[in-house]
């Protein structure tokens, strides 16, 4: 479907824009037609997880 692939593209676009802090961010678009009614929700959700091996 166009409108969720166009939503996917605004969604790397917001993330781009957006992600200042990489640690704890989530950001979403919803989808919805013309009338209003929600075709899909995409999310993005970004954590830090340090890796064990470096902290020592």
């Amino acid at each position: 479907m166009a409108a969720r692939r166009e939503a996917m593209e605004g969604l790397i676009d917001l993330a781009r824009q957006s992600l200042k802090d990489l640690d704890g961010q989530q950001l979403f678009i919803q989808v919805r037609d013309e009338k209003g009614k929600k075709l899909a929700r995409l999310s993005l959700s970004l954590q830090m997880q340090p890796n064990a091996a470096e902290d020592q």
